[in-house]
């Protein structure tokens, strides 16, 4: 999958795969999930654990196309978020000891 150029694309891509995963089992959805995401073009930094507050919101991560290891976990966790699926509820974004950025499933 090429990434889409423009935010009508990206966010028509977005929605795509939302309906798309919404029918799948837990697995395969949360796999092209993330395979998505880690389409959208990589950038060193650009959104820090410090500034929560202000991280933006799914719409705004689309439209600024601006993608470091925390906008990659963030969208997958809006996108996991917006299906509203019982079987996908326990979903946060975690910061790993070793400064990793882990979205984390609690399916039990």
């Amino acid at each position: 999958m090429n990434w889409p150029v423009t935010f009508e694309s990206r966010l028509d891509s977005w929605n795509r795969l939302r309906k798309e995963v919404s029918v799948l089992p837990v697995e395969p959805a949360l796999a092209a999930i993330n395979n998505w995401w880690f389409n959208a073009p990589w950038t060193a930094y650009h959104l820090h654990w410090d500034d929560r507050a202000t991280w933006p919101d799914p719409w705004q991560l689309l439209s600024d196309n601006i993608f470091c290891e925390v906008a990659r976990g963030l969208g997958i966790l809006y996108t996991i978020t917006l299906l509203d699926r019982v079987d996908m509820t326990s979903a946060m974004l975690v910061l790993t000891h070793d400064d990793r950025n882990l979205v984390l499933m609690d399916n039990s």
